[in-house]
């Protein structure tokens, strides 16, 4: 699912598709069907809404060859400078436990880097009320798995498993593990699953900030441009079509809304755009801008016709806010200076980007 608004920013869930014992019945019900039905149930709940990141959905094989799917992403991804921001890996989620814990829990293995994705997903499970226990803790050496293809370029990834084989001192062992004996009905009691799958729909869709009316920027300059988004799979009727929509914009200023033309991103796309000019003049209806000034609320109104849930006429609003000031730096000092190093710090009178330009002589020109 391409994001609206950062394409380049990737979020992955995926699994291994192979299993073993490699002759023989191999069901691989736990090790590791399950691990795939979270990643295409993940893909399926997901792909009504538009999300302002890119979200992807993977299905490695040769994992228990090893890792030879996902090294082979992670090589090509790394050759084309892919911005990988984190990765959810699941690998034996299936099984509902041994019962140690009394509430069985789904560990969850990170390195340095990916603590705060570790985090992330546990934080899922208590905001969304999903049902699961998390038990995330610093595993480095757990490298079976795919998620460490990943961790070898450098970037953040987790992996979930009930039980976590004995690495980093966890315990637990799933008793058909590799053999023709890993079916669904030796999984036991699906409910543990489900929570787990739930878990990670809700961290991954967080990552992606999934919207169905969304502008490109929370604040704006005076006479400056915004871009309005709607993303709605329904109103992409013909393929071989550019459609178009209509939706609402409105400002503090320019209170009675203004209708705009979305058109859609080419022929075949969820998604419908346009970029609309704002003007510090009085409101003028169809004069195709929005008038505003500093500090006005923009707001952009979109009625989804039928809704992911089945629902109907759901109203759906975005939000943004003028502001033509500059922000005031001030407090700018000196720390730890050393022959080759020093830290500048500073403070801005509101939240914003900054650069720290140096040099032998004044540098404010350069």
């Amino acid at each position: 699912l391409e994001g609206a608004f950062n394409p380049d920013d990737v979020y992955i869930v995926g699994g291994h598709l192979d299993d073993l014992p490699s002759s023989g019945s191999a069901p691989g019900a736990d090790d590791n069907a399950s691990g795939s039905v979270n990643v295409l149930e993940n893909a399926r709940v997901m792909s009504c809404w538009g999300f302002r990141n890119t979200l992807k959905f993977q299905l490695w094989t040769g994992e228990e060859e090893g890792l030879l799917g996902s090294r082979a992403y992670a090589n090509d991804a790394l050759a084309r400078n892919e911005n990988i921001l984190g990765v959810i890996n699941t690998d034996m989620p299936g099984w509902e436990g041994d019962g140690i814990p009394a509430q069985e829990n789904l560990d969850v293995s990170y390195n340095t880097s990916s603590q705060w994705l570790a985090e992330h997903f546990d934080a899922a499970s208590t905001t969304y009320a999903t049902g699961l226990a998390v038990d995330a803790f610093y595993c480095p050496s757990l490298t079976a798995s795919d998620h460490y293809a990943f961790w070898e370029k450098g970037w953040d990834a987790i992996i979930g498993i009930t039980d976590n084989e004995g690495y980093c001192g966890h315990g637990g062992n799933y008793p058909d593990y590799h053999t023709s004996a890993d079916t669904i009905a030796n999984c036991g009691d699906p409910t543990f699953f489900y929570s787990v799958v739930r878990t990670s729909a809700a961290a991954l869709a967080e990552l992606g900030e999934p919207f169905k009316v969304g502008f490109d920027r929370s604040f704006y300059t005076c006479d400056g441009s915004v871009l309005v988004v709607v993303a709605d799979r329904d109103l992409n009727t013909d393929p071989g079509v550019q459609e178009s929509i209509q939706v609402d914009l409105s400002s503090t200023t320019e209170p009675f809304p203004e209708s705009f033309t979305l058109l859609e991103r080419g022929t075949d796309s969820m998604y419908f755009q346009a970029t609309v000019g704002l003007t510090s003049q009085p409101a003028t209806g169809g004069d195709g801008l929005l008038s505003a000034v500093e500090g006005d609320a923009l707001t952009a109104a979109y009625t989804d016709a039928l809704d992911c849930d089945g629902a109907t006429t759901v109203p759906y609003t975005a939000t943004g806010t003028v502001d033509c000031s500059m922000p005031i730096i001030s407090a700018v000092e000196e720390n730890s200076v050393s022959d080759v190093a020093a830290d500048i710090v500073w403070t801005t009178s509101e939240p914003a980007d900054s650069v720290v330009r140096w040099g032998d002589g004044p540098v404010l020109d350069r």
